[in-house]
């Protein structure tokens, strides 16, 4: 029992597990929610100049979250789910600052990811 609570990689897998089912329950969410919550998620690229289909970049970051929840939760395509990821939460940590939000939630999630793309998944990934 002792050597169950030292085991690094099961700490891994558990975290994966948690990080991962809440990407994939936002991700499912906002995908169930259809177009008119694709259009407000999608809608904050206008502030990076892009300001078309906003409803395609909404179902786009919808998806890309459920995916990359899929992805950590199994180890698979790991580090690439979790440089997405990185990058918008990163986006959305300084979009929440920018307007006033405040977005230490978002900060933390940055840093959960990216440590997790630095230690990668584990000895228990589908990706080994």
């Amino acid at each position: 029992m002792a050597r169950l609570w030292q085991d690094r990689e099961l700490g891994l897998v558990w975290l994966r597990l948690g990080v991962g089912g809440a990407f994939i329950h936002f991700g499912a969410l906002a995908l169930l929610a259809g177009p008119a919550r694709w259009a407000r998620m999608g809608g904050v690229v206008r502030h990076l100049g892009i300001s078309f289909f906003p409803e395609g970049w909404g179902f786009l970051l919808a998806f890309l979250a459920l995916a990359g929840g899929v992805g950590l939760l199994l180890g698979f395509w790991f580090r690439p789910f979790c440089l997405i990821l990185a990058i918008g939460l990163t986006l959305a940590a300084y979009l929440n600052w920018r307007h006033g939000g405040g977005g230490v939630e978002a900060v933390v999630r940055v840093l959960v990811v990216t440590g997790l793309l630095f230690t990668g998944p584990g000895r228990y990934g589908m990706g080994r």
